[in-house]
């Protein structure tokens, strides 16, 4: 919810991309503020599921990426983008995320 609201405040384009985690469709997404595809409509695009990753951050257009620090979500990230932000889910991302 909070990277939600922190995206509207910022007002730039993004792209955002989830993991799938809804069971059926009628299931409400807890992460995401109600009308929030809505509002952001035309300004962000939310993937759910897998995204062609490299081929997104390698546009001339991207100009950071935050990343949970897993293996590959790092090495692509150091190879395409200028800026990196590290956000750690377990304890072996902190170490990577460090390095």
């Amino acid at each position: 919810m909070e990277i939600a609201l922190g995206l509207e405040a910022f007002g730039k384009q993004f792209i955002w991309v989830v993991k799938k985690s809804k069971r059926n469709e009628q299931e409400k997404e807890e992460w995401l503020p109600e009308g929030f595809e809505k509002i952001m409509e035309g300004k962000g695009l939310i993937i759910s599921g897998w995204a062609p990753q490299l081929l997104i951050m390698d546009h001339e257009a991207v100009g950071g990426f935050v990343t949970h620090c897993g293996w590959n979500s790092t090495l692509e990230g150091a190879q395409t983008c200028d800026g990196i932000v590290g956000g750690t889910i377990n304890s072996e991302a902190i170490e990577k995320a460090m390095n």
